[in-house]
């Protein structure tokens, strides 16, 4: 490479000035501005059910542990019964009053989910990320003839977003209009 073209280039370069402009807050897009739908009713009944499940070992062991006359200090079930009681009364607090909060949405380019009472999250992931979709159906969610939707993008084994409690239409409606979106975006960036 010539001295000439080195210095050309180097010039080049040193006319491109970093920017970064300040952005008025007010300016920018409200994201929340989408119409949201509420998770199927009959999902919380399997919420529910993962709080008995959490119950069931802990109420065997306070039948057994009197029943057998286990010899616990008495200080044990000082702090363990109100330590207890106080972790599932918020976990089915959680449940009950989180549930309204359960809230997903499409967008042209994003799917927007929210959920939580105590430490409420909400999620926008657009579809140009998403590189695999998945409906599945565990156990629970079959007992209820409901299904769950998994959202992929690169680098994420477990899924980047997942929306339980889906009837099988929504579920298969809203995988269809992501791949949907994803061929539209990879035919825009091909062309």
């Amino acid at each position: 490479m010539s001295t000439l073209s080195v210095s050309i280039s180097l010039n080049n370069m040193l006319d491109k000035t970093f920017k970064n402009q300040d952005l008025n807050l007010n300016d920018l897009p409200d994201y929340q501005k989408i119409e949201t739908r509420f998770i199927n009713p009959k999902y919380i009944k399997i919420l529910r059910l993962q709080i008995g499940f959490l119950v069931l070992p802990v109420f065997i062991f306070i039948v057994c542990s009197i029943y057998f006359q286990f010899d616990l200090p008495q200080l044990f079930w000082y702090i363990f019964i109100p330590t207890v009681s106080l972790v599932l009364s918020l976990w089915l607090i959680e449940v009950e009053a989180g549930f309204k909060k359960r809230t997903f949405g499409l967008r042209d380019h994003d799917i927007y989910f929210s959920k939580g009472f105590f430490v409420h999250k909400e999620t926008v992931l657009p579809f140009k990320r998403i590189q695999h979709v998945e409906v599945i159906q565990g156990i629970f969610l079959r007992w209820q003839n409901l299904y769950a939707i998994k959202l992929y993008t690169a680098g994420a084994s477990s899924g980047d977003l997942a929306i339980y409690g889906l009837d099988k239409g929504t579920a298969s409606q809203i995988k269809a209009y992501v791949m949907q979106q994803n061929s539209d975006l990879s035919d825009e960036s091909t062309s």
